[in-house]
């Protein structure tokens, strides 16, 4: 129903009644710091971007942004704290039924928001997580995302560093349908699990990717059940 409730369970296993956040929402995400300070960053209906955190058992929130286009919604929210300055990856997807969707990368400091416009992609509507986001121990962002092709389903990168995103990588294509994938990061190389369904069939595949570029694919497991993982 959209909305987006709080609540605590204690030690002992009993919860505290629930306390309602907000209203008509369509994606959140949530960081928790050091000093376990719980962050939020949520949208909504309206086209706003916002932020709240909780003091004294209170919820206290602004708008960090708006949208000025009402064709297109924020969705899949990520949050990466990087030199406490907010990291805020989202997916602006056109709310007209159309496939077009794009990749954003805000930066917030609390006071100051800059936006960078990453990478229009064509959206899967079965896909609920199109991108993966890391940040590695030199404050690297290694981004991962898919995107539809047509013919195949793409899964492509981008990096961010010195302040500026690298170009886009193909790193290769993934053929079928109920798609999704998980990446791990080990120092400079990358592992990765690719779910799909071809002809009544599903598959898990490992793909590794090092240093130099060479790729490496290795069937894990097909089975005529769902996979989950």
């Amino acid at each position: 129903n959209k909305k987006l409730f709080y609540k605590i369970m204690y030690s002992e296993g009993k919860w505290k009644k629930e306390s309602l956040i907000d209203v008509e929402i369509l994606s959140f995400a949530i960081y928790i710091d050091e000093n376990e300070q719980i962050h939020l960053v949520y949208s909504n209906t309206k086209g706003e971007l916002r932020y709240c955190t909780i003091k004294e058992n209170e919820w206290l929130g602004k708008t960090i942004y708006k949208i000025e286009n009402n064709n297109f919604e924020i969705n899949n929210i990520k949050i990466k704290m990087i030199d406490n300055e907010m990291n805020i990856f989202y997916l602006l997807v056109e709310n007209d039924g159309s496939d077009h969707g794009i990749l954003m990368h805000c930066r917030w400091s609390g006071k100051k928001i800059k936006f960078s416009n990453i990478q229009d992609i064509i959206v899967i509507p079965s896909l609920k997580d199109h991108y993966s986001v890391h940040v590695n121990n030199d404050y690297q962002i290694d981004l991962f995302f898919i995107t539809d092709e047509g013919d195949e389903v793409s899964l492509n990168y981008h990096s961010f560093e010195n302040y500026i995103w690298s170009p886009r990588k193909r790193l290769y294509g993934i053929q079928g349908k109920d798609i999704g994938f998980e990446v791990l990061i080990d120092k400079d190389d990358f592992h990765i699990l690719n779910k799909s369904k071809e002809n009544e069939m599903y598959f898990l595949d490992y793909v590794f990717l090092d240093s130099t570029g060479q790729i490496e694919e290795t069937r894990v497991c097909e089975s005529k059940k769902n996979l989950e993982y």
